[in-house]
């Protein structure tokens, strides 16, 4: 066996970390979460409505279990069928986390007034609203406060984590394709 599939391994591995860590930080520690569980009745009155992004959690808990359980599973394999079928789930999972992040976002931006609906859960959007790290100043106010809200939702990070996932899917086919070659 020649080099080439340890090495697509590797790189994959690598990425597929990567994307990992980013999208769990991402999903663990992001202000709609925190506010999901932790804020009494926030859940109930947001599935009242029809905008609630309440299938936005489970997404994320999809991404954060396939990625985890691919890296687990790829550091002992080699075999050009799991590498396949790995590809598969990280195509899933990317895809899964980037609607979330959108799903959760355009709700938000709605909540806030930010966008184009209008969604008022107004105790659950002044408790987000509340944990902006730094007030928005400048001359483009609502710039300002969508660009801190998306960076208290880790929204950014949900999108980077998605898209590595989606790209190590690729990987993941790519080297089932050079192990199925080789072997």
């Amino acid at each position: 066996m020649s080099n080439g599939p340890i090495v697509i391994k590797v790189v994959a591995l690598i990425v597929l970390l990567v994307a990992t860590v980013v999208g769990c930080h991402a999903h663990f520690n992001n202000e709609f979460k925190k506010t999901w569980d932790d804020m009494p009745g926030f859940a109930d009155e947001c599935k009242e409505l029809s905008e609630c992004p309440s299938e936005a959690i489970p997404m994320e808990r999809t991404f954060v279990a396939l990625t985890i359980i691919c890296l687990i599973l790829s550091t002992f394999s080699l075999d050009a069928g799991y590498h396949g079928l790995a590809g598969v789930l990280l195509l899933i999972s990317g895809i899964l986390m980037i609607v979330a992040a959108i799903k959760i976002d355009d709700a938000i931006m709605d909540a806030t007034g930010l966008g184009g609906l209008s969604w008022k859960l107004s105790s659950a959007t002044s408790m987000l609203l509340s944990t902006l790290k730094s007030p928005p100043t400048g001359k483009d106010i609502v710039s300002d406060v969508k660009d801190e809200i998306r960076k208290e939702l880790k929204f950014y990070n949900k999108l980077a984590g998605g898209g590595l996932a989606i790209i190590d899917g690729i990987l993941y086919f790519v080297a089932a394709g050079i192990i199925a070659r080789s072997g």
